[in-house]
């Protein structure tokens, strides 16, 4: 064990396991690789025991505390779940525990009193949340093949649920400035803390965006509906007889719901579906963002982006929805084209023009380099937010100790 252990720890907790290799997994590590050396960090996520390596190996944790809700509120089991989990922060020392949510709703938020971060406060642990998408209250008791009225009837349940979730927590984070208005408009603010801290990953100058681009249409994220990549394929196959020399690589792992049987239903029924590649989970989606000439976010929803931003910086021009974060990443006619979510015939369009116009799509490959770092979308600016965050939370004398080290 490190001879920081003693030191309050900062407890980074996500719903999904970090093996995963999903958007709040990264996150997560990235916050861990980029604040391990100022902080003792501590692991809550559903990885099974060992599968996560803590301070004897080359990870960022000290612990790891595997752990995942088998029960939801207000069953006595999640209570019993809850509480063992504060109980184990306790023994710990930990002293912020840092909620990362998938969506909105997450860590028994959706029942009034009975969230976890509430739990911490009321045995002293700082808490702080950070949602990663934006969702209404009356989705979460009628999710897709409920029926709406049953959300509708439950939603205030799951408002009221929320606002104590957010009155409990030290800090409210969105991740992009739409997100922050939503929840300002959407819930009982008053009193929260909010904050927007753009999350990413990218870390060096970008490279000199390449002259000989491959003629390639990309997209990376893992498969399903809500991330579009079905509307994709439709307006790819649209224009594709047009555009013989070019094909559509949909990069990305299987996220269940059927999206990817869909695809490949689309792919299969076409004469030009040869032309898509389903190149399944990429462990380098960049080196295909330096090469390709078009990249595409086509979400209904979306809360930024990690992808989009990268390609970007990859100075490879972009078409996104016009929805979440996507027109705060995209400057339309600038860096790149916005289009109305699940519209395939304006997507088509949007490739139609930028496969057309090389001059335009040189034109916003140098600009989309520029703007990202411009706006602050970078690891630093990110890292700098948390270790100022986590050092107000922990007080003048730990942090003055903290940087003594």
């Amino acid at each position: 064990m490190r001879s920081r252990d003693p030191l309050p720890a900062v407890a980074l907790c996500t719903e999904y396991p970090v093996a995963q290799g999903g958007g709040v997994g990264v996150i997560v590590e990235e916050l861990a690789a980029g604040l391990r050396d100022e902080f003792r960090l501590l692991l809550v996520s559903p990885d099974p025991e060992g599968a996560v390596a803590t301070a004897s190996g080359s990870s960022p944790f000290s612990a790891h505390l595997s752990f995942q809700l088998a029960a939801l509120p207000p069953s006595p089991a999640y209570r019993r779940q809850s509480q063992e989990l504060v109980r184990r922060l306790k023994v710990e020392n930990t002293a912020i525990a840092h909620f990362h949510c998938g969506g909105t709703f997450g860590w028994g938020n959706r029942w009034p009193g009975l969230s976890i971060p509430e739990l911490c406060s009321r045995q002293g642990i700082r808490a702080v949340w950070t949602n990663h998408l934006t969702a209404l209250p009356d989705r979460v008791y009628a999710p897709p093949g409920r029926p709406a009225w049953l959300g509708k009837l439950l939603s205030p349940l799951a408002r009221a649920g929320k606002a104590r979730q957010m009155a409990a927590v030290d800090w409210e984070i969105a991740v992009s400035d739409h997100d922050l208005d939503f929840f300002r408009r959407e819930y009982r603010c008053d009193g929260v803390r909010l904050k927007r801290i753009y999350h990413s990953r990218l870390e060096k100058q970008p490279e000199p965006s390449p002259g000989n681009r491959l003629p390639i249409v990309l997209a990376v994220g893992h498969l399903a509906f809500r991330k579009g990549q079905d509307v994709l394929v439709r307006a790819f196959l649209r224009i594709a007889s047009r555009f013989p020399e070019w094909r559509l690589i949909v990069a990305g792992p299987d996220g269940g719901g059927g999206c990817l049987q869909e695809i490949e239903r689309q792919i299969g029924s076409h004469p030009e579906g040869h032309r898509i590649e389903l190149a399944g989970a990429c462990s380098h989606p960049m080196e295909l963002m330096a090469k390709a000439s078009i990249f595409v976010q086509p979400s209904l929803e979306e809360a930024l982006g990690l992808a989009l931003q990268e390609a970007l910086f990859c100075g490879c021009p972009a078409i996104g929805s016009r929805t979440g974060g996507i027109p705060e990443v995209i400057e339309e006619g600038r860096t790149g084209l916005l289009v109305p979510p699940g519209d395939s015939a304006a997507l088509a369009t949007a490739l139609a023009s930028l496969i057309e116009n090389e001059a335009m799509r040189g034109e916003m490959s140098r600009q989309g380099q520029v703007s990202i770092a411009a706006k602050g979308m970078v690891r630093k600016g990110m890292m700098d937010a948390h270790r100022k965050l986590y050092m107000e939370l922990l007080g003048p004398r730990v942090s003055n100790h903290i940087k003594g080290l």
